[in-house]
């Protein structure tokens, strides 16, 4: 997010906060989330002095979609969004990076393997449990 800087007390109406704008952006983003897909906002950094109104922030955040529909979904809705946030708060908003891997589903090949784990599990005196995380890691591909 790209703002505008300014005094925060000369002349704080002349600033565009770009912090402003990305908090923003979180609870558009949070706003997203339904059952097929969780959004993680994990990391926001910007600012300076005190006293200056911010001019440029980053805002990292993570999606984990269930289904590819989800993922498509949320990839359509996110440059309305933040074209939203760049016109309601005078920012520029550059988006880096994107749905770049599809839900990881359990199908027979996935399944056979857990339960050969967990059949090895057991034999060690070992209880091994599975958990959907949302998927989305190397392993997909």
């Amino acid at each position: 997010f790209t703002g505008r800087s300014a005094h925060a007390g000369r002349n704080p109406h002349e600033g565009r906060n770009a912090i402003v704008a990305a908090a923003d952006a979180i609870l558009r983003l949070k706003a997203l989330e339904h059952d097929d897909l969780t959004i993680n906002p994990a990391k926001l950094e910007g600012g300076a002095a005190n006293n200056v109104v911010p001019d440029h922030a980053v805002l990292r955040f993570n999606i984990r979609p269930k289904s590819v529909a989800a993922g498509a979904a949320f990839d359509h809705a996110l440059g309305p969004l933040l074209a939203a946030i760049a016109a309601e708060h005078g920012v520029a908003t550059h988006c880096h990076g994107g749905v770049t891997r599809p839900p990881k589903r359990v199908d027979a090949s996935a399944q056979a393997l857990f339960d050969l784990v967990r059949a090895c599990g057991a034999e060690l005196g070992q209880d091994i449990h599975w958990q959907s995380t949302g998927g989305v890691c190397d392993g997909n591909n």
